[in-house]
C-alpha cells in the first residue's frame, strides 16, 4: 500500500502546491499539519485513508474535494483550517469524528451526504459562519458540542432517526430561531441548546418525552416554547427534567 507517512511534511510553512501519487491510498497523522501556505492539493481517487490531523492548520487551503473511497473523516482532520470555504464529500462517507471541522470560520456551507451515520464530538464546533445544515437521514447519533459557538447556525434539520443528541450539541448558537427533533430522539444531553438566545420553538415529534439532560434550554428567549403532541402534553409537564419548563410546553 502507497503511504504518505505521518508528519512528513508537517509544519512545512512554505509549502504552497504538491502533487500527490495516483496509486496513493493512505494519508498519515499530522501529515500536512501546520502547512499554512498550502493554498490547494487534489487527493487522488485512489486515497481510502486520510488520518488524525492530516490537514490540520492548513489555513491557506480554501477549497477540497474529499475521494469517493474515504469512508471515515478522521478526528480533526480539517482543524483550524481557518480559509476552508468549501468541501465536498462523497455518497460513501459514514461518520464524520470528533473536531474534524472545528474552527474552519470560513465554512459557510456543506452538504453531508445521505451514507453518513454518526457525527462526533465537536466536529463543526466554533464554525462560527455556517448559517445552515441538513442531517442526513441515516444518522442516528450528534456528538456532544458538535455545533457548538456556530453562532451563525439558523436553520438545522434534523433526520428521522437521530436518537441521542448530544450534551453542550448547540450550545452559544446564538441565531437558531426554531429546530424540529423527529419521534425517534430518545435523550437530550446538559445545555444541549444553552444560550440559543433567538430560540422561540422546539417542536418535538416523540410522543414520550425523551430523557432530558440539565439546563438544557437556559439563556433562551423569553417567548420560547416547546410544542408536543396534543395527547403527551401532560406527561411531559410531568416528566423529570421537562417538569422544569412545564409553562413553555404546549400542544401542536
Amino acid at each position: 500500500m502507497q503511504t504518505l507517512k505521518e508528519r512528513i511534511f508537517y509544519d512545512c510553512n512554505s509549502l504552497k502546491t504538491i502533487t500527490l501519487p495516483d496509486n496513493l491510498e493512505s494519508i498519515g497523522e499530522y501529515a500536512f499539519s501546520g502547512c499554512s501556505s498550502l493554498t490547494g492539493i487534489s487527493l487522488p481517487e485512489s486515497v481510502t485513508t486520510i488520518n488524525n490531523e492530516a490537514f490540520g492548520r492548513c489555513n491557506s487551503l480554501t477549497t477540497i474535494t474529499i475521494p469517493s473511497g474515504v469512508k471515515n473523516l478522521s478526528n480533526r482532520i480539517f482543524f483550524e483550517c481557518r480559509n476552508l470555504e468549501s468541501i465536498t464529500l462523497h455518497e460513501n462517507l459514514e461518520s464524520i469524528e470528533g473536531s474534524a471541522f472545528s474552527g474552519c470560520i470560513s465554512l459557510k456551507s456543506i452538504n453531508l451526504p445521505n451514507s453518513l451515520t454518526s457525527i462526533g464530538r465537536f466536529a463543526f464546533g466554533n464554525c462560527s459562519s455556517l448559517t445552515e445544515i441538513s442531517i442526513p437521514n441515516n444518522v442516528t447519533s450528534i456528538g456532544e458540542l458538535a455545533f457548538y459557538g456556530c453562532k451563525n447556525l439558523k436553520k438545522i434539520s434534523i433526520s428521522g432517526k437521530v436518537t441521542s443528541i448530544g450534551d453542550e450539541t448547540f450550545l452559544e448558537c446564538y441565531e437558531l430561531e426554531t429546530i424540529n427533533l423527529p419521534d425517534s430522539v430518545e435523550s437530550i444531553g446538559k445545555k444541549a441548546f444553552c444560550f440559543c438566545r433567538k430560540l422561540v420553538t422546539l417542536k418535538i415529534e416523540a410522543e414520550n418525552p425523551p430523557q432530558l439532560g440539565e439546563n438544557v434550554f437556559e439563556e433562551v428567549t423569553s417567548d420560547f416554547r416547546i410544542q408536543v403532541p396534543n395527547n403527551s402534553v401532560a406527561s411531559y409537564k410531568a416528566a423529570d427534567g421537562w417538569n422544569v419548563y412545564a409553562e413553555k410546553i404546549v400542544g401542536y
